[in-house]
């Protein structure tokens, strides 16, 4: 089993009154954002090489390229839950401190929702009628399918 280093970091809870979220599918928990043990740092150049100096010197895990952005790294504190629901704001002044980094932002845990989301919750009776109310939507999508109307000539159709 491998051994992990883990330096204190002071962490600070968000306080506000009500949080408000500016990320699409953020998941919270109690109404606060959860955060995730990794940063997404931009260098003022696209070398590997600093991004393990820079990593090491913070005592964090230099995990590769986000992506294919240039200059765009992810540094992982591997002594801390992959999930917390505290941020660690010190650790993040330290890095958007140093001198070769553009931007540092810790990562927040999102949330990922099918479009045709099915609540877990439902009862049989409820998720019976959801999918007779989806067939009904996609067989007879037409508003005016209710006043539609056809001549009939007994039991074939008139052709007018």
């Amino acid at each position: 089993m491998k051994s992990v280093l883990t330096i204190p970091v002071h962490q600070h809870e968000i306080v506000e009154e009500e949080y408000q979220s500016d990320h699409v599918g953020e998941f919270l928990e109690d109404g606060l954002p959860v955060y995730t043990n990794s940063w997404a740092v931009e260098l003022d150049e696209d070398d590997t090489n600093l991004a393990d100096e820079i990593a090491k010197s913070f005592d964090l895990k230099h995990n590769g390229r986000v992506g294919s952005m240039p200059r765009v790294f992810e540094f992982v504190h591997e002594g801390t839950n992959a999930r917390v629901k505290r941020r660690a704001v010190e650790r993040t002044r330290q890095l958007n401190d140093h001198p070769r980094i553009n931007w540092a932002e810790q990562q927040r845990v999102l949330e990922r929702t099918k479009r045709d989301y099915i609540n877990h919750y439902m009862t049989e009776r409820e998720f019976e009628r959801k999918v007779r109310e989806d067939r009904y939507r996609r067989i007879f999508n037409d508003p005016g399918w209710e006043r539609q109307w056809y001549l009939v000539n007994g039991d074939k159709m008139m052709n007018i």
